[in-house]
This record gives C-alpha cells, sequence and structure tokens, in this order.
C-alpha cells in the first residue's frame, strides 16, 4: 500500500474545500475583472461578489464541497461504491440545501441545473441508472469525482470496475458520452499523480502531458467519440512554460463547460508548483473558479502526497466536520 495514502486520505475533502472557498469570491468574473477588483487574490476573502452569499464569511464553500462530502459519506456508509446509496445521499444534500430563486426558478444554492433536475427527477420516483441530465456536459461530476477515485486507489479497484463505477456516477446527473469521458479521463489523471515520482529522466511537465493526451486518445476510442477534448488539452504540449495568460488564450476563459474545465485545470497545474501556487493561478483565472481551484488544489494533493495548507486553513467553513469525513473515508477504504 502506499505510504503516503493516510497523509492524502486525511487531507484530501479539507483540501477540496480549501480550492472551492478560495475560488468563490472570483466565480463567474473575469481575469480582467479580478485584478482590477482586487489586484491578485491570494487568500480566502468572503464571496460578497455573489448576490446569495454577500453576507457569508471568508471561507465559505459551495456545492462543490457538499457534494463531494455527500460521495465520501455514501463510500463510507456503503463500505464502497453503491449507486442507490449514492442517490440517496445526493437526495439528502439536496433536502439540506437552502433554496433559492435563480431566473424565476427555485433551486438549491449553489448548485447547477443538471445536478438539481436530476435529483427532482430521482424524487420523482425515476431510478438512478436514468435520473441523468440527457446531454449533460457541465462539469458537475469531475467537482465531485475525487472522492472516488481515492477509494480506487486504496482499494486497489480494476480498471474495468473502476470505469464502471465513475461512468454510474457520472451519469447519475450527466447522461452525455462527453461527461463520461472527460470523468474517466480525470479518474485517470489524479490515479496517475498518486504514481509518479519524478526520478529525473523526464520533466513533470513532459510526463504529464504525454499521459494526458494518451489517455484522452484511448478513451475517445473507446467510446467512439469524434476528438472533442483532445484538441482542447493539445496547447498544453505547445509551448514550456506555460502561463495563466497563455491559458486564457488557449480555452474559453470560464470552465463551467466540462472540456473546458480540464483544459483550464491541466494548464493550472503546470503554471504551479505547489498546493496554494495552483490554487491561486486558477482563483485569479476566473471563470468557475472555485470548480477549478478546488480540482486543482487536488491534482496538487495527489502529486505531492501532501499539501502545506495556507495559514488561513483554520477560516474554512465547518474545518472540523471536513476533517473528520476525510479520516473515516481513509479508514473505511483501508479498514482502518
Amino acid at each position: 500500500m502506499h505510504k503516503h495514502l493516510e497523509q492524502v486520505g486525511k487531507l484530501l475533502v479539507p483540501v477540496i474545500a480549501y480550492g472551492d472557498a478560495a475560488g468563490l469570491p472570483a466565480e463567474n468574473s473575469s481575469a480582467a475583472e479580478i485584478a482590477e477588483r482586487f489586484g491578485r487574490i491570494d487568500k480566502l476573502l468572503p464571496p460578497s461578489n455573489r448576490f446569495h452569499y454577500k453576507d457569508k464569511p471568508a471561507g465559505t464553500w459551495s456545492d462543490d464541497t457538499q457534494l463531494s462530502l455527500a460521495v465520501a459519506e455514501s463510500l463510507i456508509e456503503a463500505k464502497g461504491f453503491d449507486f442507490q446509496n449514492q442517490a440517496e445521499h445526493l437526495i439528502q444534500a439536496f433536502h439540506q440545501t437552502p433554496l433559492i430563486n435563480h431566473q424565476g426558478t427555485q433551486m438549491p444554492l449553489g448548485w447547477g441545473g443538471n445536478t438539481t433536475n436530476s435529483v427532482k427527477r430521482l424524487l420523482d420516483g425515476v431510478p438512478p441508472t436514468e435520473s441523468g441530465e440527457p446531454h449533460a456536459t457541465t462539469n458537475g461530476v469531475l467537482m465531485k469525482l475525487a472522492p472516488l477515485v481515492f477509494w480506487h486507489y486504496a482499494t486497489q479497484t480494476n480498471d474495468q470496475q473502476r470505469y464502471a463505477e465513475i461512468d454510474v456516477l457520472t451519469q447519475l446527473t450527466h447522461n452525455s458520452d462527453e461527461a463520461v469521458l472527460c470523468s474517466r479521463v480525470h479518474a485517470d489523471v489524479l490515479m496517475w499523480c498518486f504514481d509518479f515520482s519524478n526520478n529525473g529522466s523526464t520533466s513533470l511537465r513532459r510526463a504529464f502531458v504525454d499521459y494526458v493526451l494518451a489517455r484522452v486518445m484511448f478513451h475517445e476510442q473507446a467510446l467512439g467519440m469524434q476528438p472533442k477534448l483532445s484538441p482542447a488539452l493539445q496547447y498544453l504540449a505547445e509551448v514550456d512554460p506555460i502561463t495563466p495568460e497563455f491559458i486564457l488564450q488557449n480555452t474559453d476563459g470560464k470552465g463551467f463547460d466540462a472540456v473546458q474545465t480540464l483544459a483550464m485545470t491541466y494548464g493550472v497545474f503546470l503554471v504551479g508548483h505547489n498546493f496554494a501556487s495552483r490554487v491561486y493561478t486558477a482563483v485569479n483565472l476566473g471563470g468557475d473558479a472555485d470548480s477549478i481551484a478546488s480540482v486543482a488544489g487536488t491534482l496538487s494533493l495527489f502529486l505531492d502526497k501532501t499539501a502545506r495548507l495556507p495559514d488561513d486553513f483554520h477560516l474554512l467553513q465547518d474545518s472540523a466536520l471536513l476533517k473528520d469525513v476525510s479520516v473515516r473515508l481513509h479508514r473505511a477504504a483501508t479498514d482502518g
């Protein structure tokens, strides 16, 4: 068993939440707007830019963390992946979330429309195998995938079972080949980061980009898809070093779509050199800043096998809960 498994497991949910909370004040803003308003964000701030979060303190996290917690709690309770149990925890999260009026529709605070509509189907009696929003290609699964990948790594789950469970979790809310493709690729990349050890024979950037592009091609072919993700990620191989400006030039600069989430996140991963630099590179790009910062921070944790959480980590909402769930997830995955 990997010697760093316990350290990664116990930091996992706090790392997810820190990236989420760091990015929430910048979500839906452009990089130029962030620079004009803040100069550069380098610490947790109150999410005062978001109307429904405007009275919340620094350290407030969003649905990214809430739904990651639901995935983790289900894995703990079911002692593994159980799609019915995952659906039940998703419904619980829905009921625990205050409703807001969004463009005339009542929606859970922070939730995307695809996840919301899927839960409503579940509540109407639609089985979890059919509840996912048809053709949904947003990033609502990528942001909550890490607990399942950690479980797969810790339990040494074989690839056939891994992909089957990833597909089911994805299609619970996002029923499209594009969403499945992005989930599979990102799960593979997280696993690769956990296993990567730089022996000096090749650079992290070269090894990472080669692996990412190879796995994208593999899964596009396995799913019988026309290439869409591979062209979006090709820019990663074009220059060294990658800069935040180059990321913005080669993506939509928003990242709400799953393909663009990965394009921006993997660029951020290569720009940064540790947890904090990757998180705040993502934050200052704007767009879906909370999701991208959270996913990039998790990649950093899996690569470095640790994360020096910034000094303002103590500001995180429900920090004791985050740590507790992480500890219990590790224990459940490793039988103690």
